[in-house]
Parts: C-alpha cells; structure tokens; sequence
C-alpha cells in the first residue's frame, strides 16, 4: 500500500490545532448553510400515490462532507462513511472528530479523517497534529442534508378517495425531522364543489384522482 507521510512545520500545527487559526473566510462554500427548499416545482404537473408527498417545502441544512470508502492509516482503520468539513487549508480538507476509526486493539477513536486536495487520498491526522499520513483509501466531497435545529418541514400527504369524489389530504409538520403531532391534520375535499383545494397557503389544481393515485399542479406553497 502506498503511503505518504507529512511532517507539518510547527506554523502548520498551529494553523490546524485550533479553529481561531485556520483561515475559513476564503472558503464560504465549505461553511453549512441553511436553504429553502420546496418541491414540486410551481406548474408542473405532477402524480402522487397513496402515502406519497404531494408537497414538501422547508428549511434544510447543508453540509460539504468528507466520503471514503475506508482504508488503514497510522495504527488506525478508517471505516466506509461520512463526516462533516470542519478546518481546512490550501492542501487539506479535516472532518469533524469521528467515529469512523478503530485503533489496531478495536476500539474506537475520535480522530479527524482528512482528503489530500490534489490527490483524493485518505489521510488521518495525527493526534499531536504534528504529521499527517496519507494512503491509497479514497475520499470524496460530497453534499448532504443533516440534522440540524434550523430544519423544518411541511408536507401535504395523498390518504385517498373516502367516497367517490372526495379526496383525503394529511397536513404534517417536523422540526428536525421530529413530528410536531400538535399540527398535525387530516382535511377531505369534496371535488364535486371544486378542483383546486387549499391549506396554510398551499393551493393545488386537482387534474385526476383515483383511490391509488393523484394527478395535480401546485398554484402556490405555503404561506
């Protein structure tokens, strides 16, 4: 296995020892940001089936992630998995402290996994922070949605057709992925009155409906 092993100067150790040191404001890209988002598009035409999300629109965190499929450095084995930017210079990018390293005995550790910038190698960073050591194991940046206290989310729900003609819609919310039952609501809609239902702010145009499924254009999204 091809290895490289990098002595950091003690300039370097200082820069990566501690968050006040490193410089984060050229890399804004790499900071987690919070969006919203909403989905499906306004005047598309869409399907749901039974149980499916009719509308889903939010606020969601998102982070750029080291992803590796695993490989060995120092006395440790990295495991297949994620962990979240934290430092990062003009030659590395450091996760977080992780879980997904054992030491040689099994045990697990808390050590930041690293991507060399030019070479997509693995590295681990020692725990003096005094040198780096890089191997053949792979690593990726990537995007991903986490978990965050910022994140919320309202959903409109297909529950079917209770008689013919009327359309069952569940009303759901979540703060950090956790159900907020308290606003929680299932609303029928007599389509024989009228094709474009409302709630919260959301408007919808009912094209189709069965038992199993739904045809529809979001007009608008939640207030």
């Amino acid at each position: 296995m091809k290895k490289t092993i990098i002595v950091l100067s003690l300039i370097a150790v200082s820069a990566l020892s501690g968050c006040s040191n490193v410089q984060m404001d050229s890399f804004e890209e790499y900071k987690q940001k919070t969006e919203n988002m909403s989905s499906p598009a306004i005047g598309l035409v869409s399907t749901a089936y039974m149980g499916d999300n009719m509308v889903d629109q939010g606020m969601v965190t998102k982070a750029k992630m080291i992803k590796t499929s695993g490989g060995k450095a120092f006395n440790y084995k990295v495991k297949a998995g994620e962990a979240i930017i934290e430092l990062y210079n003009d030659k590395y990018f450091w996760s977080e402290y992780t879980k997904l390293i054992t030491d040689n005995g099994g045990n697990t550790g808390s050590v930041r996994i690293g991507m060399n910038r030019d070479t997509n190698q693995l590295c681990v960073l020692s725990d003096s922070y005094s040198y780096v050591e890089c191997n053949d194991g792979t690593a990726e940046i990537i995007d991903k949605n986490i978990e965050s206290i910022n994140n919320f989310q309202q959903n409109l729900i297909y529950l079917g057709m209770p008689e013919a003609n009327k359309i069952t819609i569940g009303y759901r919310e979540f703060k950090s992925r956790i159900a907020r039952d308290a606003f929680s609501n299932d609303i029928t809609y007599n389509l024989d009155l009228t094709n474009e239902i409302a709630y919260k702010g959301a408007v919808i145009e009912i094209i189709s409906a069965t038992p199993s499924k739904i045809k529809y254009i979001v007009k608008h999204n939640f207030k």
